[in-house]
């Protein structure tokens, strides 16, 4: 799915994580791809969004608010921060990593370290390494589907908004 996402985006997925690390979430959600596709300037997803009224400011206040209220998941214990704490820097770790084994090898471990067998439960485990949870797993599928039924070259922001608002419903 990564790889048939144009630069724009990627943009609006980077300004995403951006945001959500800004306000402390330990996920990156819907939320925070709406919020990333307002903060984009070129798009016509930002463009649309803009023209029924909706900022930057207000949504990232909005936000904050259901936040405060519970109404979000809250953020849980960052393994990441609890390393920085003790002086390991996982994203310098990470980087160490790529530079000497590459990219895909570095996704695969990170892969194969992170699965539980069958046998115990099934399942993934977090680690420092696999970033953030990704809870907009759903919108970026129906992204994808939609680029696809479009005959797209490439996921546009304005397939993303769509994702978004069709795995709302």
């Amino acid at each position: 799915m990564w790889d048939r996402l144009s630069p724009a985006a990627r943009e609006v997925m980077s300004l995403a994580l951006t945001e959500s690390e800004q306000l402390g979430h330990g996920y990156l959600g819907d939320e925070h791809v709406l919020l990333g596709l307002l903060r984009g300037q070129a798009s016509r997803a930002s463009s649309l969004l803009r023209g029924h009224g909706l900022d930057l400011a207000s949504a990232r206040a909005e936000l904050q608010r259901l936040s405060a209220a519970g109404l979000i998941p809250r953020s849980r214990v960052d393994d990441a921060g609890a390393l920085r704490a003790v002086g390991i820097d996982v994203e310098a770790v990470r980087q160490r990593l790529v530079t000497a084994f590459g990219a895909e090898a570095v996704g695969a471990a990170v892969w194969r370290a992170s699965r539980r067998p069958w046998w115990r439960g099934g399942g993934r485990r977090r680690t420092p390494l696999c970033g953030p949870p990704f809870f907009a797993k759903r919108a970026m599928y129906l992204a994808g589907c939609y680029a696809e039924s479009r005959d797209a070259a490439a996921v546009m922001p304005e397939h993303v908004l769509y994702g978004v608002f069709a795995g709302s419903r």
